[in-house]
């Protein structure tokens, strides 16, 4: 567990430094906007596409939420089967701790999405200059956009890595966080939502929760 954490710091700090010295999310960015059209390769407000990546996700990830929230109050006042009850708890407080840190810190960084970018003025929109990652931002810029809140969700399963028990249960589970993490994520890229860094950035502080979590609730050591 020690690896994993100090390579997740290390693609963080890699992530950030990237995204600020380097115009990696400016050459990414440009592959999901269509500059002779003026928009992005997805229509946002197109509603089967937003059932699909962004208000169905959302609404499994709370469902299961609910329901492993009721496993625990089960477990617990029932006295069920007690060994549902620390895993049930952990992917509770996966579910809910990871996309509040992202949400907090999305609050408090102040940086725009490309679609409030002049560079990306899709029909207009665009009114705020590209700033790296570090440089301020003027009094009179908002943004809400780093890390990637929406991706967060789907990253929040990359709890199921520390409830397998054989390896391959637990590469199953990091691989459904991973999955779920990226298709959210990529959506919001290919409608100007958020840039590769705000992605990447999101899936190493879910890693690290995560990581702490498990050690924290489930007693988990070195693997």
């Amino acid at each position: 567990m020690r690896g994993a954490v100090i390579a997740s710091l290390g693609a963080l700090i890699i992530t950030l430094l990237l995204a600020h010295y380097t115009e990696i999310d400016l050459w990414v960015q440009e592959l999901f906007y269509l500059r002779d059209a003026g928009r992005w390769w997805v229509d946002g407000s197109d509603p089967l596409l937003r059932q699909l990546f962004y208000t169905g996700p959302k609404g499994i990830l709370i469902a299961v939420a609910v329901v492993l929230i009721g496993v625990v109050l089960a477990s617990w006042w029932r006295r069920l089967s007690r060994r549902w009850l620390r895993p049930s708890l952990y992917m509770v407080l996966c579910l809910a701790l990871i996309p509040a840190v992202v949400s907090g810190l999305k609050a408090v960084t102040n940086k725009p999405c490309p679609s409030q970018l002049t560079l990306y003025s899709a029909n207009g929109q665009g009114q705020l200059p590209y700033r790296h990652l570090f440089e301020p931002a003027a009094a009179t810029e908002r943004g809400r956009c780093f890390p990637a809140g929406h991706a967060s969700g789907g990253f929040s399963l990359l709890g199921l890595a520390f409830l397998g028990r054989q390896r391959w249960q637990r590469w199953a589970g990091a691989s459904v966080g991973l999955a779920a993490g990226w298709v959210m994520g990529l959506y919001q890229m290919m409608k100007g939502a958020h840039f590769l860094s705000h992605t990447v950035v999101t899936l190493c502080i879910a890693w690290l929760m995560a990581v702490g979590l498990a050690r924290l609730v489930l007693k988990t050591g070195s693997k």
